[in-house]
């Protein structure tokens, strides 16, 4: 049938109740989707740690299958942690916006905490997909927004949906090699890809490298919003790593279905430059 987001948002959730758990010793981020609802499982660092296969059930599929699409050109088979090549496929395939995890008029009000609701901010959304979040953004007030994501597919597409909006970048670019300048942004918003580069297939050093990443480039009281599907417990650990010097402070979104687990906001904001700034 023809995809719309609300379909294109079931599967994008049953994808991440499909991921593979991790090789023993790395740290997991297991997102469990059941019939009712999704919730995220984070395991220990124990070499035999595995979640429980009851809980790994989704209605579409099953612990341990790793989710697998055509390439664009119909030649190779990929997975979900090759990266580009997965969501140029995913993109081609269902083209139509959608915003998965939470939409603009659900976090509004803690992007104008992030920008102290100056709309001169200069706005960096990292794998913005094709989320609604910066046209709404735009459309709004805020003009200095630059989007980013490894999908070339998805900003192509992006790109010629939003000629009419002039202000806005969408750029080619890896979230864990940021080309920007130190201190560029006045904001980072990150909108689910934390959770995503979690169930990569180097999910640690990914997530690792991308935080620093983000810390370089924003600018002092400068702040990072991080949505995500995410327990505090987790988030934390990887901030703690990073070179931050931040307050953090974490945001409890429920959802208007009692039956869904809440999702969660994560405000970093950045207290002086990072480590080798300059």
């Amino acid at each position: 049938p023809p995809s719309t987001p609300a379909t294109l948002t079931r599967r994008r959730r049953a994808a991440f109740s499909r991921m593979p758990l991790r090789p023993p010793g790395c740290l997991l981020v297991f997102a469990v989707v059941a019939a009712r609802g999704a919730r995220m499982i984070t395991t220990s660092f124990e070499p035999a740690a595995r979640a429980p296969a009851a809980l790994c059930r989704s209605a579409e599929g099953r612990c341990g299958e790793v989710p697998r699409e055509s390439s664009a050109e119909g030649s190779a088979e990929v997975h979900f942690g090759s990266g580009p090549p997965f969501w140029d496929a995913h993109y081609a395939q269902d083209p139509i916006p959608e915003d998965w995890l939470e939409e603009y008029g659900d976090v509004r009000h803690l992007i104008h905490e992030a920008t102290r609701s100056d709309k001169t901010s200069r706005v960096l959304h990292v794998g913005c997909g094709s989320s609604r979040l910066a046209e709404e953004m735009y459309d709004e007030g805020y003009r200095r927004i630059v989007n980013i994501d490894s999908s070339s597919v998805v900003i192509r597409q992006m790109a010629s949906r939003n000629v009419g909006r002039p202000g806005l970048q969408w750029l080619v670019m890896d979230a864990g090699r940021l080309s920007f300048d130190h201190c560029e942004f006045d904001a980072v918003i990150d909108k689910g890809l934390l959770d995503t580069l979690a169930l990569g297939d180097d999910g640690p050093e990914a997530i690792g490298a991308y935080l620093r990443g983000v810390a370089r480039v924003l600018r002092p009281g400068g702040a990072f919003l991080c949505i995500s599907f995410c327990q505090p417990q987790l988030w934390r650990r990887f901030f703690d790593a990073t070179a931050f010097d931040l307050e953090l402070r974490e945001v409890e979104l429920p959802q208007p279905d009692p039956t869904l687990s809440a999702n969660y906001a994560y405000i970093a904001t950045s207290r002086s430059l990072p480590p080798g700034a300059t």
